[in-house]
């Protein structure tokens, strides 16, 4: 007997899974008949996967839609998503056009990229809830509507990029997976403090070649938390007062086009990229940037700027800071900032390769070394390390004169950190 129901609630099951749903959309059915049941976002991966329409009927049984896993509606005209809920397999979803006004899948628990994206004009997405779908990783949402928007209980996301100029709420609670953000909206500030983990942060409000109707109005951005940020750009905003003290791992600090007063770079050293141009700061130290690369800091109001960093930057301009008079610089490239000082008009700038009068200053030369590398400071140092490129320590010295002895060391680059009383300098060399 009991096998017998169990054939029965079978074929049951059999009968209902071969039933074709309802799709009211017009344009959403004509996409799912001819669509495939996953797509590959890699253009170099090109796989053929099997049509959705499986037996070419015409229509979509519930079978088929549990053999999609992925669903990319491209520029499809889609007003209405109703039959998506019983696509409960698909893990990625993508649109470039959003003519549905409110997404809200309870049903896609194994949804894992959601791209709800507008390139082809005004978007009528109003309302997005994501709440039920606890499995996303990724979250891309392009809307000028949207005004709200919670992600709190999408605790495993990794990726998230927004583009709502109209948004101002913004909860971003719990994500203590996320890795990666960039953000456009309203508010004037952004909840950080779950946010541990995060490497990559782009909120760019106005610049010279891009803008929005409504750009970002930041004032303000706390990052204590993010101790593992690489990359941080906010250009375009209203922040005057930014401490990335917490950041030591920042390789790109982009901060241009704000009200910036005040600075803290404090305990930073593997800034590549720094662009602090068009901001209200009065002084500049990046003494201890020794891998940096690019640098831009015109427009300001600077009176002194310090780049003693042991290496010549690739890129370098401080121009549109009338009021400089101070440039503390590498030995090496005193001549290159008097000529940028000519051309800037700061004639009266007073450019400085050894720096003596600077408290806590440590300079070091020649760069390259040949058999020594003298060391000028005005306090006491107290030791010496040296460094191979990989982190390797190399030599060490707690008796320290004038001069180190490199005769020893490989052909190659070197960091050397000294330490004094009061801090620790970190800069680089090359050994001849």
């Amino acid at each position: 007997m009991k096998s017998k129901l169990l054939a029965c609630c079978f074929i049951v099951t059999q009968w209902c899974l071969a039933q074709n749903m309802t799709i009211p959309d017009p344009a959403f059915k004509s996409y799912l008949l001819v669509a495939y049941t996953n797509f590959s976002g890699d253009p170099n991966n090109f796989v053929v996967y099997p049509r959705i329409d499986s037996n070419q009927d015409g229509e979509i049984s519930f079978a088929e839609a549990l053999a999609v896993e992925g669903l990319d509606f491209g520029y499809a005209n889609i007003n209405n998503l109703e039959g998506l809920q019983y696509f409960t397999n698909v893990k990625k979803i993508s649109t470039y056009y959003a003519g549905f006004p409110n997404f809200y899948q309870p049903t896609l628990t194994n949804l894992e990229e959601l791209s709800l994206l507008n390139s082809v004009g005004s978007s009528s997405l109003t309302a997005v809830d994501v709440s039920p779908n606890l499995n996303l990783k990724k979250f891309q949402c392009n809307s000028h509507q949207i005004t709200s928007l919670d992600l709190s209980a999408n605790i495993k996301l990794r990726d998230v990029d927004l583009i709502c100029p109209a948004l101002t709420s913004l909860n971003l609670s719990n994500l203590y997976n996320l890795k990666n953000l960039s953000y456009l909206g309203s508010v004037p500030t952004i909840d950080l403090s779950d946010a541990v983990n995060l490497l990559r942060l782009s909120c760019i409000g106005r610049t010279n070649s891009y803008t929005y109707p409504q750009q970002n109005l930041l004032t303000s951005l706390d990052l204590s938390a993010q101790i593992k940020l690489s990359y941080l750009d906010i250009t375009g905003n209203l922040i005057s007062s930014l401490d990335v003290s917490a950041c030591q791992n920042l390789e790109a600090l982009l901060i241009a086009n704000n009200r910036i007063e005040t600075l803290n770079i404090e305990n930073l050293e593997h800034v590549r990229l720094f662009y602090c141009e068009n901001n209200l700061l009065t002084s500049l130290d990046v003494h201890n940037f020794f891998n940096l690369k690019n640098f831009n800091c015109s427009n300001n109001q600077l009176n002194s700027l310090s780049t003693q960093n042991g290496i010549i930057e690739e890129y370098i301009s401080f121009s549109g800071n009338p009021d400089l008079q101070s440039v503390c610089c590498d030995a090496n490239e005193v001549v290159y900032m008097e000529n940028l000082c000519n051309q800037y008009n700061n004639e009266a700038a007073v450019v400085n390769g050894r720096c003596e009068s600077a408290t806590n200053r440590i300079a070091m030369y020649p760069n390259p070394v040949g058999e020594l590398l003298h060391l000028s400071a005005n306090v006491d140092i107290l030791r010496v390390e040296v460094f191979s490129a990989n982190g390797m320590l190399v030599m060490s010295s707690d008796s320290v004169s004038d001069a180190v002895e490199m005769s020893t060391l490989k052909s190659g680059l070197y960091f050397l950190k000294v330490y004094t009383n009061q801090e620790v300098n970190t800069m680089k060399f090359v050994k001849l």
